[in-house]
C-alpha cells in the first residue's frame, strides 16, 4: 500500500503546490500487516492520500476502512463496489483503471472485431470477487455479440 505525504512548509514549482512524497508499505497479502499499516497512515499528520492496493478483498477492506478520511487513488482492482458512489465514498475513492466490466467489454469487442470470435472460455477462481464479478460480465457482454461461453 502507498501513501502520500505532503511537505506543507516547503512550496514547490510555480503554482507554489507542496511537494509529494511516494512512500509504499508491503504488508505480503497479510490482513494483519495492512491493518498495521493502515494504522500508522492514519497517525501521519501530513498524509494525504493512499495509492494501490495488491487485491480486490483488500481494497474493499481499506475503502471501508478509511471512510472518506483520506483519498484512495488508483486501488489496482477494477471491482464495482469501488465505483459504487454513496455518500461515504463521494470523494474518497479515485479509479484510474478502468472497471471490470469496461476491461472485458473492450477485450470481447477487440477479440471478435480482430479474430472473428465464435466463443470464449473463462477460468476464474470462485472465491475471488474479482474474478467473480469478471464472470458476470463476460456472460452479459457476449450476448450483443451473438456469442455464449464454450464448455
Amino acid at each position: 500500500l502507498g501513501f502520500l505525504t505532503s511537505n506543507l512548509n516547503t512550496p514547490a514549482g510555480v503554482l507554489q503546490a507542496h511537494n509529494l512524497t511516494l512512500r509504499y508499505l508491503d504488508d505480503q497479502g497479510n490482513r494483519s500487516m495492512l491493518e498495521t499499516n493502515l494504522e500508522y497512515i492514519r497517525n501521519q499528520p501530513n498524509a494525504v492520500g493512499l495509492m494501490f492496493s495488491s487485491s480486490t478483498s483488500n481494497a474493499l477492506y481499506i475503502q471501508t476502512t478509511i471512510n472518506s478520511s483520506i483519498p484512495f487513488i488508483n486501488p489496482t482492482s477494477g471491482h464495482s463496489q469501488l465505483r459504487t458512489l454513496t455518500p461515504e465514498n463521494l470523494q474518497s475513492v479515485i479509479n484510474i483503471r478502468p472497471s471490470i466490466q469496461s476491461e472485458v467489454y473492450g477485450t470481447i469487442n477487440a477479440l471478435h472485431s480482430l479474430y472473428s470470435l465464435q466463443g470464449i472460455s473463462f477460468l476464474y477462481t470462485s472465491n475471488d470477487p474479482e474474478s467473480t464479478e469478471a464472470f458476470y460480465y463476460i456472460q452479459q457482454d457476449l450476448v450483443p455479440f451473438g456469442l455464449s461461453l464454450s464448455s
